[in-house]
């Protein structure tokens, strides 16, 4: 397998440019995707081992497709204003002009505001290996949007399945955002707080990040971390909230 140095991404063995950032893939672009294969299990010998294994891993990224990114999302919550703000005041402006032309650009306005902000920040999952952080939306332009994680703090990926009804939502933005079958999955220290959770609605985009950081365990040698998966199916965003109010506390 190959995979672009500059974002990280899976290329194909033919592939000339990288089709997620552009870069050309001659000229030593392209990687090899390389493991460590000793059998250090403690999180203290994986930060000393680490220091020395930097020129033999590589990063991942999982970009994460769809206009959905999950509950109490940051960048939801933008997508949602810049599209609901231009149209709520196209009312009071209607009153006060005449002009057409004004609130015809409101109208516009509300319609390409959030795709402006979903191409400027879009959604994934980096998995710096050399650094030994996560990042969530490591690409988005604006910091606001971004989390970071360390890899040493990690002791289970919690992988958890959601499917929503219309019915169980309680506001506009959960009906937008919540609603529909994603799956939840949750990086968790050793005192069982979840240290960031993804809530993630295409399942390859799922699998390909599960899958990323298995291969992270493998290579930095983390056989602590233990993967587990609640096979339950959630039919209400009450697990998923009660879970929020625990980070937010914590």
């Amino acid at each position: 397998m190959m995979f672009c140095s500059k974002c990280g991404t899976q290329l194909n063995e033919d592939a000339k440019f990288c089709n997620n950032c552009g870069a050309s893939v001659g000229g030593g672009n392209a990687q090899q995707n390389t493991f460590q294969t000793n059998n250090t299990q403690s999180s203290q010998q994986f930060q000393s081992n680490n220091q020395g294994q930097t020129q033999n891993v590589k990063n991942f990224y999982i970009k994460i497709e769809g206009f959905k990114n999950g509950l109490k999302s940051k960048l939801n919550w933008v997508q949602s204003v810049s599209w609901a703000a231009p149209w709520v005041l196209c009312w009071p402006v209607s009153n006060m002009t005449d002009s057409d032309l004004l609130i015809g650009f409101l109208f516009i306005l509300g319609i390409i505001a959030p795709i402006i902000i979903t191409i400027l920040n879009p959604k994934g999952i980096f998995i710096d290996l050399v650094n030994g952080v996560i990042i969530s939306n490591k690409e988005a332009k604006f910091n606001y949007f971004k989390e970071t994680v360390n890899i040493s703090n990690i002791k289970e990926v919690k992988i958890e399945k959601y499917k929503i009804g219309w019915l169980h939502v309680s506001n506009p933005f959960d009906f937008l955002f919540a609603t529909g079958q994603f799956d939840n999955i949750s990086l968790i220290d050793d005192k069982g707080d979840k240290l960031l959770s993804t809530q993630i609605y295409k399942p390859n985009n799922a699998k390909s990040y599960i899958d990323a950081l298995k291969n992270m365990c493998q290579i930095l040698n983390r056989s602590d971390i233990t993967f587990t998966v609640d096979n339950e199916i959630k039919k209400d965003l009450k697990y998923l909230k009660e879970d929020k109010k625990k980070e937010e506390n914590s």
